[in-house]
């Protein structure tokens, strides 16, 4: 291991360690922010910065975060280049902290507040919706009943509470697929299903004879 803070460097765009054999070298601008050579210093000695203001987002709005670093291991063990991300919740998992490049969007919740919608690998996060169950931030997992959520279909369970039909649940008692609605209880956060009204056969037949 490289004892980097001592040997460490800034030139126009990167923080870097003057040791050749070293590979620690990070961005200096930060989603719009410069990151001072008194964070960087405390960045590489304790590999994470508590909460900073002064970031922007590609949609052009300020944003406030942590920063964490870890240097990347390939699958032989090999250490690679050193990655930055953004931290919103200290008690995510390391694997779901949040990242600039990671945002759908701005959204209007049903609520009024506005907010950041994240897409993880496995999940979607709205860090501004907060309920009991879920004080640091809302977490809804991509997936539901084998059926991937769209991003579409999230946003508008978030600004309206209700999304539209979506096809390809599959049952875990029958094992059958259906058609339904998510809905989102905003004060308590839980996600229920709605189904559409049942055709009877009645209606059927009557739609059958205005169709012959």
């Amino acid at each position: 291991d490289c004892d980097c803070q001592p040997r460490l460097k800034q030139t126009d765009a990167t923080y870097e360690c003057r040791d050749i054999d070293c590979k620690f070298k990070i961005s200096k601008y930060i989603a719009g922010r410069q990151l001072q050579t008194s964070e960087a210093i405390e960045l590489l000695d304790k590999k994470v910065l508590p909460q900073m203001d002064g970031f922007v987002s590609r949609f052009n709005k300020p944003f406030s975060a942590g920063l964490k670093i870890a240097q990347t291991v390939s699958k032989t063990g090999k250490l690679g280049k050193w990655k930055i991300d953004f931290v919103f919740d200290s008690d995510l998992e390391p694997a779901e902290s949040l990242r600039e490049d990671q945002i759908i969007k701005q959204l209007v919740l049903n609520n009024g507040v506005t907010g950041t919608l994240y897409a993880t690998e496995k999940a979607y996060y709205l860090p501004e919706m907060k309920t009991k169950d879920a004080p640091e931030g809302f977490r809804l997992g991509k997936t539901i009943l084998q059926k991937e959520l769209a991003a579409s279909e999230v946003e508008s369970l978030f600004c309206v509470g209700k999304t539209g039909l979506i096809d390809g649940f599959i049952s875990k008692r029958t094992k059958r697929p259906f058609k339904a609605h998510l809905n989102l209880d905003f004060e308590s956060g839980k996600i229920g299903f709605e189904f559409p009204p049942r055709q009877t056969k009645g209606a059927t037949k009557n739609k059958d004879d205005k169709d012959a």
